[in-house]
């Protein structure tokens, strides 16, 4: 891979020695190698005396490998250096932002977000990720803006679309997200979250044979998850396919039933019962617990109306909207369920 040009003027400008630094730099800025080879050429190059106080790109480059291996406080420290290197490089706050969104501090991600893009304000990866921030603060109107802005500079760009679509679910506007899952799978066929969000919408439309449609695609795809299988057999039961069971039960062999979301799996083959289930959501992950229980009250609540208990169901189903957990498919699926049965 060829150095980037920015990196060939800074070296010299710096006066880097050509023959020790030149393809340490190279593999350092090469987005294709792994983050472990490209930590350790970054490193090599900070740590050898030889870089000027304008080389940010390297830290830069390290922060992105950081981030690629989920060592957000890593990333965002090589993010600070480049930034206190080169104050108006724009992809080192739009990345920040990015570490700041993977570690759950949205107001911060805004921040960087918000600079990225008065420095580049034709960036609709810019637009389109604090739209991101925004929805999972819960504020969809303005995420919706910023998805807006996202598919006015960049009419191509499926993720737009389908992030816009999944602000117009959690709004409860099925129609418009709808829409918008259509034009992200029309973008790209291959689309796999789209279809996913497009089906988890249709589902809670109460379209179940739309549903099993594009979960069903979702499969055939490729993906690995559990939760497909899951979500397909839901719109297959509630569909009223009589063989939704046994579908189930041969795409489990492919999964451990041990690990989540195997116990609502396994609930669901009448193999554990529902206390069970909710048990397993208990203590494995306390940083996603909530949305684990929230889960399992969401998928009881399913079999109370698939066993015709439908008060029982309209319990869980609250039980599920308390957890708070609101980023999840099965929080706004359980709103979802309550307003069709007049909630």
């Amino acid at each position: 891979m060829r150095l980037p040009i920015q990196l060939f003027i800074l070296m010299l400008s710096a006066g880097v020695a050509w023959a020790t630094s030149s393809v340490v730099l190279q593999v350092c800025s090469a987005p294709d190698r792994d983050p472990d080879t490209i930590i350790k050429a970054c490193t090599s190059a900070i740590e050898s005396g030889e870089l000027g106080e304008g080389f940010g790109l390297v830290f830069y480059s390290r922060g992105n490998a950081y981030e690629r291996k989920g060592d957000y406080e890593r990333a965002i420290q090589d993010y600070d250096e480049a930034i206190r290197r080169e104050r108006k490089y724009a992809p080192a706050y739009y990345n920040r932002g990015n570490a700041y969104q993977g570690k759950g501090d949205y107001e911060r991600a805004i921040q960087d977000y918000d600079v990225a893009i008065r420095l580049k304000p034709q960036d609709a990866l810019a637009f389109n990720n604090r739209g991101s921030a925004y929805m999972r603060k819960g504020d969809y109107a303005r995420a919706i803006q910023d998805y807006d802005q996202a598919v006015r500079l960049d009419p191509n760009y499926p993720p737009a679309f389908n992030n816009r679509g999944s602000a117009y679910m959690r709004k409860g506007d099925y129609d418009r997200a709808i829409q918008d899952y259509d034009q992200a799978v029309r973008l790209n066929s291959n689309y796999s979250l789209a279809f996913r969000n497009r089906g988890v919408t249709q589902f809670y439309r109460g379209e179940f044979a739309a549903a099993e449609a594009d979960f069903s695609k979702v499969l055939l795809l490729g993906s690995q998850e559990a939760y497909y299988l899951v979500w397909l057999y839901l719109a297959q039961s509630r569909g009223g396919n009589n063989q939704a069971r046994d579908h189930l039960a041969g795409g489990a062999r492919a999964f451990d039933l041990d690990d989540w979301p195997g116990p609502i799996i396994s609930m669901y083959l009448g193999r554990i019962r529902p206390q069970e289930a909710m048990e397993a959501a208990v203590g494995k992950n306390p940083m996603k617990e909530t949305e684990m229980q929230c889960q399992v009250y969401f998928h009881i609540g399913q079999l109370l109306l698939m066993e015709g208990r439908k008060n029982e169901a309209v319990q869980t189903f609250k039980a599920a909207i308390a957890t708070g957990a609101s980023a999840s498919y099965e929080y706004n699926g359980a709103k979802a369920e309550l307003k069709r049965m007049g909630y």
